[in-house]
């Protein structure tokens, strides 16, 4: 296929109200828009999901590298050598990998897929408030941020979740990495009797993730260990995580994630996969792997509902807690006005 333009497009999507983990805060997300033209007319769309706190480039690089795109990019052809020859821009890879995934599906079925709820570390006491919504509105999974504040009020809000909804709900948490091991151990133990789904990312190096597992009995997943693909195909296929959380936006190129994927299946280990607050142009590529790796835990794809979002997709649909696309038609975008250049 001929390429006859290729044009992008800076946005920065708007959060709600301030976002909040145990090492971050966010109130805005910066993405760029690429748009490829076909010699027929016909326009296909990918996202460059920015998040330079957790390992993407940084946007300036991401321009610098789209310009380069726009110069020596005429075909397809083109573009999937360019892929191939692609290091250091894991998002920009992600992006293009979009694209040429819409380009050569063929047929299509319906995705759907069951999503976690994200619950961010709230200052202001509104917490349980939020998981009333929540819970109400179909969520049956939760994801907590944990880390940011003092334990002992991380536990009362534990202890007052289970009285109210008991076992009925999944409760994880994530703690991107903060605790040391000696401090993991202890509040592990603690955790325990409060039947936690799994923990994400408790310690920050993956030696410290083997020796957790081997001597707690809550579950514990891999997320900011699984960086990228050598790193995440490592902890497949060589260490006992069981559980690994992959935001595809740092493994880069999709076809790549797909073999992750596979290498997970093949070894009897589970793939969640995470959204960083992507519009619904990234999210439309994340709800087709997550139905791809299917997984029996909610996968973690909430993040769009913390997002103030021009950027609609009309063939997306949620009803807590199943997220879907349904059309077998092209993906059709409603965007906001943009500046394409």
């Amino acid at each position: 296929m001929i390429i006859s333009d290729i044009k992008f497009a800076e946005y920065s999507l708007q959060f709600k109200s301030l976002f909040r983990s145990s090492k971050n805060s966010f109130t805005h997300k910066n993405i760029v828009l690429l748009k490829i033209i076909s010699s027929e007319g016909k326009e296909y769309f990918g996202e460059v999901s920015l998040m330079p706190e957790l390992g993407t480039e940084t946007k300036e690089a991401a321009i610098k590298e789209l310009n380069r795109i726009k110069t020596d990019i005429n075909s397809i052809d083109d573009l999937k050598i360019y892929l191939e020859n692609l290091s250091g821009f894991p998002a920009v890879s992600f992006c293009l990998g979009q694209i040429l995934f819409n380009l050569e599906k063929t047929n299509f079925e319906s995705k759907e897929v069951e999503i976690n709820s994200l619950v961010g570390i709230d200052t202001n006491g509104n917490t349980l408030e939020y998981f009333k919504e929540n819970y109400n509105s179909g969520f049956r999974s939760f994801k907590l941020k944990f880390g940011g504040k003092e334990f002992h009020e991380e536990l009362k809000l534990l202890e007052q979740l289970r009285k109210t909804y008991d076992q009925s709900i999944k409760l994880r948490l994530d703690v991107n990495g903060k605790w040391d091991f000696n401090e993991a151990i202890k509040k592990l133990n603690v955790l325990d009797e409060y039947k936690i789904e799994y923990v994400e990312q408790p310690v920050e190096r993956l030696t410290d993730l083997r020796r957790l597992i081997s001597e707690c009995d809550v579950k514990i997943a891999a997320d900011e260990s699984a960086n990228n693909f050598q790193n995440t195909e490592k902890i497949i296929i060589d260490s006992p995580v069981e559980i690994i959380v992959l935001k595809p936006i740092l493994i880069g190129e999709v076809n790549k994630i797909f073999d992750l994927i596979d290498l997970a299946k093949a070894h009897d280990k589970s793939i969640v996969i995470s959204s960083t607050f992507e519009s619904a142009i990234g999210l439309n590529m994340l709800i087709h792997l997550a139905n791809y790796a299917g997984s029996k835990y909610a996968h973690g794809l909430g993040t769009f509902l913390h997002l103030h979002s021009e950027i609609n997709d009309a063939e997306f649909s949620f009803v807590p807690p199943k997220i879907s696309l349904q059309e077998s038609s092209m993906t059709n975008f409603v965007l906001p006005n943009l500046h394409w250049q």
